[in-house]
């Protein structure tokens, strides 16, 4: 019976709350649409935040799969390692059950349509072991597949397999065409497997290891499986014991550099990925902030309009806590009548997240409005209603019942024992100062973004990727010979001016491994000399970007001849940093 009548209470107070809102439609239309921009905005952010960072990662323990890195003092920043490294930290550890090392790029793919470019990876034997996935068909690379002389086998992912293959099972043992060389395909990957540190990849071939390659060339990445049991601490114990031997054993390329295993999930989450999202998520909860302190004001004053009706009711018997109650359930099924649209608007968020690949997401395919997001939009829904209906429950409870019969309604503001109003005006013009800065700070800031001039000319600007098979161009001067008449076919093209190469778009380039030394001014220690991004040009590389030489020479096709004296461009910034205001020419 205690029960029938509280069911039969809580109901009468629902239909009471809805009436109320339908009373004041243009009230209840100003909460919801203020509701749905709050609630939606934190809720997208959340979805984004769930699938990028805080839900485990699609693999059996993920929590004991490690990317494993070389550290030095020279960098600020874990950085590749090299084959002959690799092979000394899969051998000498014991505190992983499996480690492999991966390459990512493009694979050239010589099909009955024509030739194109496939993400892929080169890895070595035991890459899906350490990821701990079963083959969908097939099997996975034997250890004889890192050797030279390992047949040519080739793994396809799941939407390859079905793109190229239709799914046809029979494409086990079939023939594709990579690079100009014959690989013969020995499995086909689960349907959901998406590797996230390369997510355009779609074929994987093994990497061939040699220990007796070059010691500081380093291209290779990392993954372990820890052995269960053994704690991340105690594996970074035995791979800082294994650095140190191999410092005494390879002083010249290893003598500073130290070993370092970070979790999966923590290394794709890390740098300006996780400052991103923080400063989405404070965006989003400010936005929510001032919302509930608007609302605030909002109840506040139509409280304080309905006030001699709760006098008079409370007259009547009317309990504070039944009085309170009703407010409070009043917000709360206003927050949920805007929770609707603001789920809404969280999953367009979702979509224009996922869409966007300049914010480089880690699994961004995941991203979406699933029940984990539904759950929480809930729970943040009534949060928003009982933090914004607090306000002018509070100025119920503690108003003077006999005052209000006698002199009417509270008008905003009056009441001196709780001066609810200001408080949540100041709240209000706080918050709101706050995100007018934030929102003028962030503008400025894409503004000069946008502004800046990024040193040469984009305009009637195309650039394409070279990759030279390996089995045709097995040597630099092979691929150079390739190049040349590639841009010689090029500039017989009556609408091209000029074409040149490099090998990197600027301002990217690679990672110089051992740094630069200026003569004059030699750091105090040879091996933290600093390091700097360089690239490899042709001669009218600066001519084609438009990119003026400030002072000196540009490169020209004497240069690049056997016997050249070996000469460099450098940038203005490297200049003003490097050379204490001396003329870097000739240095």
């Amino acid at each position: 019976m205690r029960l029938s009548t509280t069911l039969e209470s809580s109901l009468r107070d629902v239909s009471y709350a809805l009436r109320q809102l339908r009373k004041t439609p243009a009230f209840t239309i100003t909460a919801v649409l203020l509701l749905a921009l709050g609630i939606g905005a934190v809720t997208a952010v959340f979805g984004v935040l769930d699938a990028t960072m805080l839900r485990p990662l699609a693999y059996p323990h993920p929590e004991r799969i490690a990317e494993i890195a070389r550290i030095s003092p020279r960098y600020d920043h874990p950085v590749p390692v090299s084959a002959p490294d690799f092979l000394d930290w899969r051998s000498r550890s014991k505190s992983f059950e499996a480690m492999a090392a991966y390459a990512c790029g493009d694979l050239t793919h010589n099909g009955a349509s024509g030739p194109e470019q496939l993400g892929g990876c080169r890895v070595s034997a035991a890459f899906f072991q350490v990821l701990g996935l079963k083959m969908n068909l097939g099997r996975g690379f034997g250890s004889d597949a890192e050797r030279p002389e390992g047949q040519h086998t080739a793994i396809l992912g799941y939407g390859l397999w079905r793109s190229k293959f239709a799914g046809d099972p029979g494409a086990i043992g079939r023939i594709v065409y990579l690079n100009g060389e014959a690989y013969t395909i020995i499995g086909i990957l689960p349907r959901e497997f998406k590797f996230e540190e390369a997510p355009s990849s779609q074929i994987w071939i093994p990497l061939v290891l040699n220990a007796s390659a070059n010691r500081g060339e380093h291209f290779l990445h990392v993954l372990g499986r820890r052995v269960a049991g053994v704690s991340p601490r105690q594996a970074q114990a035995e791979l800082d014991l294994i650095a140190q031997q191999l410092q005494k054993e390879y002083p010249a390329d290893d003598g500073d550099q130290g070993i370092i295993a970070i979790t999966l999930g923590a290394w794709l989450s890390r740098g300006a990925t996780r400052q991103l999202l923080a400063a989405f998520l404070a965006t989003a909860l400010l936005v929510l902030l001032v919302v509930c302190a608007n609302l605030a004001g909002l109840t506040l004053a139509r409280g304080a309009a309905r006030s001699k009706i709760f006098a008079m009711r409370a007259a009547l018997g009317a309990s504070t806590g039944r009085l309170v109650r009703e407010l409070i359930l009043e917000s709360v099924l206003l927050s949920l009548l805007g929770a609707f649209p603001g789920v809404a608007f969280a999953w367009l968020l979702s979509v224009l997240f996922k869409s966007q690949p300049a914010l480089s997401l880690p699994r961004a395919d995941a991203i979406a409005v699933d029940l984990r997001v539904l759950i929480f939009a809930f729970v943040l829904t009534i949060i928003t209603g009982l933090l914004f209906g607090l306000v002018p429950a509070l100025q119920i409870a503690r108003a003077d019942v006999n005052v209000l019969l006698k002199e009417g309604n509270i008008a905003p503001g009056q009441d001196r024992r709780l001066p609810m109003r200001s408080i949540v005006v100041a709240s209000q013009v706080a918050l709101s100062l706050v995100l007018i800065v934030s929102a003028g700070l962030l503008t400025r800031s894409m503004i000069r973004m946008l502004r800046t001039d990024p040193g040469y000319t984009t305009d009637h600007l195309l650039t394409f990727w070279l990759t030279a098979p390996p089995g045709r161009y097995p040597n630099a001067a092979a691929i150079d010979n390739l190049k040349q008449r590639i841009l010689e076919r090029i500039r017989t093209v009556p609408s091209v001016i000029s074409c040149d190469s490099t090998t990197a778009l600027p301002p990217s380039g690679w990672e110089d491994d051992e740094g630069f030394v200026v003569l004059r001014h030699p750091p105090i220690d040879m091996k933290h000399a600093p390091p700097t991004y360089v690239s490899a040009v042709s001669a009218g590389f600066f001519k084609t970007l438009q990119i003026p030489i400030l002072q000196g020479r540009a490169l020209t096709e004497k240069d690049n001849h056997a016997g050249a004296a070996k000469v460099v461009v450098i940038s203005r910034s490297l200049a003003k940093g490097y050379f204490k205001g001396e003329d870097p020419i000739g240095q």
